[in-house]
C-alpha cells in the first residue's frame, strides 16, 4: 500500500511504548524470535529501540517517536497498534480498531481511495468521536442521502436469558458499498462478539460470531436486530439464530439482505 500511494499520501509510523516488553507482558512469539526488549526509561532508550526496529524490519516509512509522556498514544488510543487516515483538513477520516485484530489495511485503503477521489471525505463518512450504539449506516451508491441504519445485535439471549446486560455500546462507524466493517466486544468477560458487515451494490451481508468464554454451554442462542430507513419507514426486524455453543467454542449466524430489501 505504501508504494501504491506514497507519491500522493504522506505515510508516518509513530513508535509508542512497547506492547510486549521483557519486563512486562512478554509473549512466546517474541521469545522464539529473540525479540527481547525491556521498557525504555528515557527518550534516548526509546529512540534506540525504535531505530533498531526500523533497521531490523527494513522499514521505508518515516518513523516518529512518541514522547515519554505517551501523549500521542493517549490522544489516538494507539496501543498496541492502530491505523489512522487524516485528511488535508486535519480531521480524522478513518480510525481503525485497536490492533492486532483491528489492524485492517483494506479498510484504510478504502478511506484513502475516497480521499484521493473526492479531495476529502464527506462529513457522513467521518469517524464520529465518542461512544455510539452498535450501528452501521449503509450509504447506497445510487443516492448517498438515502441511508439506512442497521443495529445488530440489539438483543442477544441464551435460553431466554439476556447476554447483553448493561454492557456499554460498541463504537461503530459508517460504511459505503464495497467496504468491509467489523467490530469486537467482550460482554462481562463471558462472551466475545465479533460482527462483520459487507455492503455491495446488490445487497448487504452480516455475520455475527459468538465465542463462549464461560465454563458452561450456551444453548438456544438468539439475537435480534433492526434495519431502519428514513424517519417515515418502519424498522425492519432481523433475527439471528445460532447453534448451541460449548465452552471455548464459537457459534456463527449470518443474514443476507438483497438490495431491494433496503
Amino acid at each position: 500500500m505504501y508504494r501504491q500511494y506514497r507519491d500522493r499520501v504522506a505515510f508516518l509510523l509513530v513508535y509508542i511504548r512497547e506492547a510486549h516488553p521483557a519486563d512486562g507482558w512478554q509473549v512466546g512469539a517474541n521469545l522464539q524470535d529473540q525479540v527481547i526488549v525491556t521498557s525504555p526509561r528515557s527518550s534516548g532508550e526509546r529512540s534506540a529501540v525504535a531505530q533498531s526496529c526500523q533497521a531490523g524490519l527494513h522499514l521505508a516509512i518515516p518513523m516518529l517517536i512518541d514522547g515519554m509522556d505517551n501523549a500521542v498514544e493517549t490522544a489516538y488510543a494507539g496501543w498496541p497498534d492502530r491505523l489512522y487516515v487524516v485528511g488535508i483538513d486535519g480531521k480524522i477520516a478513518y480510525k481503525g480498531a485497536p490492533g492486532p485484530g483491528g489492524f485492517r489495511p483494506e479498510e484504510m485503503r478504502a478511506a484513502l481511495d475516497w480521499l484521493l477521489a473526492e479531495g476529502g471525505l464527506p462529513d457522513a463518512l467521518r469517524a464520529v468521536p465518542g461512544r455510539e450504539p452498535a450501528t452501521v449506516r449503509v450509504i447506497r451508491a445510487a443516492d448517498p442521502a438515502e441511508s439506512q441504519v442497521l443495529a445488530l445485535p440489539a438483543t442477544l439471549a441464551s435460553e431466554g436469558r439476556s447476554l447483553l446486560g448493561d454492557e456499554g455500546p460498541v463504537e461503530w462507524k459508517e460504511i459505503v458499498p464495497g467496504r468491509l466493517l467489523r467490530y469486537e466486544q467482550t460482554l462481562a468477560e463471558q462472551i466475545a462478539i465479533i460482527g462483520e458487515v459487507r455492503v455491495e451494490d446488490d445487497g448487504l451481508s452480516c455475520q455475527v460470531s459468538l465465542r463462549n468464554l464461560t465454563d458452561r454451554p450456551l444453548k438456544a442462542l438468539r439475537g435480534e436486530g433492526s434495519l431502519t430507513g428514513p424517519a417515515a419507514v418502519e424498522p425492519g426486524r432481523l433475527v439471528l439464530e445460532f447453534g448451541d455453543c460449548a465452552p471455548g467454542e464459537t457459534a456463527t449466524a449470518s443474514i443476507r439482505l438483497p438490495a431491494a430489501a433496503w
